[in-house]
């Protein structure tokens, strides 16, 4: 399918062609085609109609197991004057004109060697990317933290969508969406538009494609993200599809048969569903179910004494409704209601003192959000406006014993181990107390956003627009402006610049897992993030870039220990639950790329 990228209308005439060969077709009043006859491999697709951009689609894999559905997005030529011969580029446009946007296909999901089918760990290979460490796929952008990166699976955001998630993060060893079932993903790395909020670093923006409307069709897949079954078809004669997999690992049935234990066990189970109610409105809904746990079991040994043994369980649900509104040439606009709920459970205790733990935790956190989007198009230029509520929920139960932390007689260290089983003590170093925090609590996050992007001139292009947030936890309403400007110098290329105020509220670990209620006066971290860009195209698949950016932190939750002496404190020993605002922290650098596609056959 073809559509306008502004308006989600079917473009009708719109040329599709095989490059190199003979085979094409023309869309109709759906904008649909379909290109019949092609033998099985690579092949490379162009879209163009007047007044269009035109696209280059490259290495798209044909085969005879199913049909190749695609939906193609064309954004309205930006040029304008006289006449001049337009070449198809290889490369997706971000809608918001920001040059370090990146967009990932189904294809290059399916072909990257070093995601090993992990979304999150194809997106770490991109150049704005780092990682915490090897064991996990945390999204860190230009010299940002954990946690920053806002998550979006068809319009439903979600905190952490990893099995093991870490509380305040964003990674995990391993993502819990299906990859076969994305379509797209649009990455940018800073200064993104207006539409996003409450994340200070970045967005990945994941789309899922539709099912099959013309057959059933199942597969079973086997890597080292476990066993997978997928299904997808039609629904209603067609005027619906799903897609359905359910994923279940296995290595812990290999492990334990060589006598190993600490493994990790998860699964997770997706389903998407499309119903079009009329030829305007359409419903989508999604919902994802992921469980996974794991058992560490300390060992009685001299060299691990002080090690604990951890049981530890999580459970993670999303659902999601969304209703898709076209309204012909003036835009279109999607409605979701959803909801996200993350249990976790956690027991550490040492080695066979199960029944005497000194660390246990339950609890869960439930999110309940309305959202709709709305673009519009217009002379003046395309408007987008958008407004969020949400309710959040929480139970925490954490219970924490006393702990001592002990000195020894160092005589009996060779440097490698104990030259005893039971080394003299000289002292005690820290006695923890106990913690014991108990509590339900309710809040609210709302925010909205309008934008405006036109033409300036001929040879310009302008997107503005602001966002106002609220949390009722803290009380603090922040306002963030974006604007990004690009330059056509020619047909081959563009100078961008960019500037976003991004605010980011403290996360919900630190309000509210304080028993003192010393940490209701956080306000939101925020950066200021400049940037500028010139693009070239040497050909048509041949892209260079160059962006320099600046980034500065504000408002950083840091411990008050850390600035702050603890005999000064007013609570003894209690000042390990206690953030402040007092960081700061500068980010800058630049980034090449050069990005060549290659022509498979």
């Amino acid at each position: 399918m073809v559509r306008d990228a502004n308006t989600l209308q079917p473009l009708v005439g719109a040329n599709v062609m095989i490059i190199d060969t003979q085979l094409g077709d023309a869309t109709d009043l759906e904008g649909k085609f379909e290109i019949g006859e092609i033998t099985a491999g690579t092949r490379h697709l162009q879209v163009s109609m007047i007044g269009y951009e035109q696209r280059v689609f490259l290495n798209l894999m044909v085969t005879a197991a199913r049909p190749l559905d695609l939906i193609i997005n064309l954004n309205m030529e930006s040029l304008e004057g006289e006449a001049v011969e337009v070449t198809g580029k290889a490369f997706t446009r971000s809608s918001a004109s920001v040059l370090s946007t990146m967009h990932v296909d189904n294809f290059e999901i399916r072909s990257d060697p070093g995601g090993v089918f992990d979304i999150q760990r194809m997106v770490q290979s991109l150049p704005s990317v780092t990682s915490a460490s090897d064991q996990e796929n945390e999204i860190i952008t230009r010299g940002g933290m954990p946690g920053e990166n806002l998550f979006l699976l068809d319009n439903i955001e979600i905190p952490n969508p990893n099995h093991f998630g870490i509380d305040g993060a964003g990674g995990g060893p391993i993502n819990m969406i299906n990859p076969l079932f994305v379509r797209e993903i649009e990455f940018t790395p800073g200064a993104f538009s207006a539409r996003y909020g409450d994340k200070a670093s970045s967005v990945m923006d994941i789309k899922m494609r539709e099912g099959s409307r013309e057959q059933l069709e199942t597969a079973f897949d086997l890597s080292m993200a476990g066993a997978r079954i997928n299904a997808e078809g039609p629904l209603a004669g067609g005027r619906g599809a799903f897609l359905a997999s359910t994923t279940w690992s296995f290595l812990d049935l290999i492990v334990e048969s060589i006598g190993m234990t600490a493994v990790p066990q998860y699964n997770n189970h997706q389903v998407k569903v499309v119903y079009d109610l009329s030829s305007s409105k359409r419903v989508i809904l999604n919902a994802l179910a992921a469980f996974d746990q794991i058992n560490i079991i300390s060992e009685n040994e001299v060299l691990t004494r002080g090690a604990e043994s951890v049981d530890w369980e999580g459970e993670v649900y999303v659902a999601g409704a969304s209703l898709q509104t076209l309204l012909g040439q003036r835009g279109y606009g999607l409605t979701t209601l959803s909801t996200v709920s993350k249990k976790s459970f956690t027991w550490v205790y040492n080695f066979g003192e199960k029944d005497n733990p000194w660390f246990t935790r339950d609890n869960t956190i439930l999110e309940h959000t309305l959202k709709s989007d709305w673009s519009l198009r217009s002379d003046l230029g395309s408007f987008s406006v958008g407004a969020l509520l949400r309710n959040i929920g929480f139970s925490y139960d954490e219970w924490g014993g006393t702990d001592s932390l002990f000195l020894y007689d160092t005589s009996f260290w060779d440097g490698a181990q104990w030259m005893v089983d039971n080394p003299p003590r000289t002292g005690i170093s820290h006695i923890q107390p106990e913690f014991n925090f108990n509590e339900m609590e309710t809040t609210w996050k709302m925010g909205s956003y309008a934008q405006w992007q036109a033409g300036i001139g001929q040879r310009s292009q302008v997107t503005a627009g602001g966002r106002a947030d609220y949390f009722t936890a803290t009380e603090e309403l922040v306002l963030s402006p974006r604007l990004n400007i690009e330059f056509f110098i020619n047909e081959d290329t563009n100078l961008h610049l960019g500037y976003g105020k991004h605010y980011q509220y403290p996360g919900y670990n630190l309000v509210y897992r304080d028993p003192d209620d010393l940490n209701r006066d956080l306000k939101a971290k925020f950066t200021n993030q400049f940037v500028v860009g010139i693009e070239h195209f040497f050909a048509p698949d041949f892209r260079g870039s160059l962006e320099v950016f600046y980034k500065m932190y504000e408002n950083l939750p840091t411990h008050y220990y850390w600035t702050n002496p603890k005999e000064e404190y007013p609570l003894t020993l209690k000042h390990r639950s206690h953030w402040i605002n007092q960081g700061e922290a500068r980010s800058r650098g630049f980034e090449l790329v050069v990005t060549n596609f290659m022509f498979l056959t």
